[in-house]
């Protein structure tokens, strides 16, 4: 939730929980404030790395997915970059 650290019911999590069952394993996770209240709600088998930027998710990912709404996302739409950026919040 854009603007909070609330993380229940995430989307991230749910989408993170379906992709683990696809046999998906490993994930970088990036939220400007809630990188602590995600690792320590949300219990998985998949390995998820906490990044401390976007810049750094976009360094280490690809394909990229925005999946809250949070003002900085909006500066990928001039950032030039090789990964391919999927945003399911219409930010870009």
């Amino acid at each position: 939730k854009p603007g909070s650290d609330d993380v229940r019911e995430s989307s991230s999590a749910k989408i993170i929980m379906e992709l683990t069952k696809m046999g998906y394993r490993s994930f970088v996770a990036y939220d400007p404030v809630a990188n602590d209240a995600f690792q320590k709600t949300y219990k998985t088998d998949a390995d998820i790395r906490f990044a401390d930027s976007v810049d750094k998710v976009l360094e280490e990912c690809d394909p990229a997915v925005i999946l809250t709404a949070w003002e900085e996302f909006k500066s990928l739409k001039d950032q030039k970059t090789d990964t391919l950026i999927l945003d399911y919040r219409y930010m870009l």
